[in-house]
C-alpha cells in the first residue's frame, strides 16, 4: 500500500460522471473509445507523483 500512498485514484463519481457526459451525447455523436486515468498514475515500475 506504500505504493500508492500519496496518489489520488479514481473514484467511483469520477467514472460515472464520464459516463454520463457520454451517455448525453446528441444521437449523432459517435464516441469510439474513452480511456481514462488519473493524473497521478503508478504502474509496477513507475508512479508519477505531484
Amino acid at each position: 500500500k506504500s505504493v500508492y500512498k500519496g496518489l489520488r485514484p479514481l473514484t467511483a463519481s469520477d467514472i460515472a460522471e464520464a459516463v454520463y457526459v457520454c451517455a448525453s451525447r446528441p444521437a449523432h455523436v459517435n464516441i469510439h473509445q474513452l480511456r481514462i486515468m488519473p493524473t497521478a498514475q503508478a504502474t509496477a515500475m513507475l508512479a508519477h507523483r505531484r
